[in-house]
């Protein structure tokens, strides 16, 4: 039903006569929260654990892939694992923002979804502190030389491939001054 001028003046007069009458109290305007947007926040809680802990195995899987190829080329990557660091540390990123998350008083996650960040989060912190230690820590220990030759006498007679794959025979090369680089692992 249309309203003209005049119903609408004197509905807005008899609305500012009961308020002033204190009859009407006006309550301010609040917008319903829309429930797509509180499933998109819920959902987003636990997403980064579980890229975090996905980065750090790709970073630890991928090191000893290339460690298990054997691949003369890729050394460099094995000597300086700066790739492979570099995906672990945006992993350690990622599940240390999603405990935060998950660890905030305000956030609307259950107390499962709590759950499982944290143990997400400390599986991959777990598996980083682990690889750190395996690269810069057990993989520099070198056994004990029980059986190694004392300094200043002969070195053994062996036979063993050169830089280019060659055979090399140390005893061939008796009465010359030689110097011997070996390098452990496959390079």
């Amino acid at each position: 039903m249309p309203l003209s001028s005049a119903g609408l003046s004197a509905a807005s007069s008899k609305l500012a006569a009961e308020t002033e009458a204190g009859k009407l109290e006006i309550a301010p305007f609040t917008r319903p929260a829309s429930p797509a947007s509180t499933q998109v926040v819920e959902r987003r809680g636990n997403l980064a654990p579980v890229l975090g802990l996905v980065a750090g195995l790709i970073a630890v899987v991928g090191y000893f892939a290339l460690v298990l190829r054997q691949d003369p080329d890729l050394t460099s990557m094995l000597e300086t694992p700066l790739l492979f660091l570099g995906i672990l540390a945006a992993g350690v990123v990622l599940s240390l923002v999603g405990l935060r998350r998950a660890l905030s008083p305000g956030g609307r996650a259950g107390t499962l979804a709590r759950g499982f960040a944290v143990v997400l989060g400390v599986a991959n912190l777990a598996l980083s502190a682990l690889f750190c230690w395996y690269l810069f820590g057990y993989s520099y220990r070198l056994p004990a030389a029980v059986a190694a030759p004392a300094l200043g006498s002969p070195a053994p007679a062996f036979t063993a491939a050169d830089q280019t794959g060659e055979p090399f025979d140390l005893a061939s090369q008796r009465g010359r001054n030689l110097l011997l680089v070996f390098y452990r692992g496959f390079w």
